[in-house]
């Protein structure tokens, strides 16, 4: 974070709470948030063997990326307050940090942030969701590389993933699950495509109303 000129707002138990843009503007926070993520990921690795090499856990770390206007000063009372960031903005990037484990991801961006960040990485449009408590749908990126470090397969990946979302946001079921699969023969473990897989089979079973839309509506925060 500190790399990426961040500001570290909290420790939560075990999670860090971080945001950009304040208390000095910076024009491209959402370009540092998202290099800052992937930086994370790229720094974890190596930790994670280390530690899995001596006895360890294989310990993930999955990180939300939101962009939007908030209240960032100094809350609380006179006695006692905290330098912070709160308001909605804030909320939904926790509530993305919490969607990774629904896709089987590691870093989810909301498309405000995909946008603002100006091409900074490459990844996948994953779903569009309604979070619970919000009538307005929105569109989830999964960052997976810095823009121009991505490989054949993760390009091929992404291609493969963009054909079975429209196949499953057109209803096209079978469609759907016979090409998540073929994903997953190249990349096994792709939780997006297993995702879809599972949902696909599900509306097989008991398709949504006439009126669906092709978005996802979460139960839970």
């Amino acid at each position: 974070v500190y790399e990426y000129d961040g500001t570290i707002d909290k420790y939560i138990g075990d999670s860090v709470m971080a945001f950009w843009g304040a208390p000095l503007p910076q024009p491209d926070h959402a370009r540092r948030a998202l290099l800052a993520a992937l930086t994370c990921q790229e720094r974890l690795g190596p930790f994670v063997e280390r530690l899995v090499a001596s006895g360890g856990p294989a310990l993930v770390t999955r990180i939300g990326l939101n962009t939007g206007e908030c209240v960032v000063g100094n809350m609380g009372s006179r006695d006692r307050f905290d330098y912070t960031a709160i308001g909605d903005t804030v909320n939904q990037a926790s509530r993305l940090e919490g969607m990774n484990k629904v896709y089987g991801t590691l870093v989810i961006a909301s498309e405000s942030t995909w946008q603002a960040s100006r091409g900074a990485a490459f990844g996948r449009l994953l779903d569009r969701v309604r979070v619970k408590g919000k009538a307005e749908p929105v569109a989830i990126y999964e960052a997976l590389a810095t823009a121009g470090s991505e490989t054949a397969a993760l390009r091929a990946l992404v291609g493969a993933y963009a054909e079975a979302l429209a196949a499953y946001q057109g209803r096209q079921w079978r469609r759907t699950i016979d090409l998540a699969e073929a994903i997953l023969r190249t990349t096994p473990g792709d939780g997006p495509s297993k995702t879809l897989i599972e949902r696909a089979r599900a509306f097989m079973a008991e398709p949504p109303p006439e009126d669906w839309d092709g978005v996802w509506t979460l139960k839970s925060k």
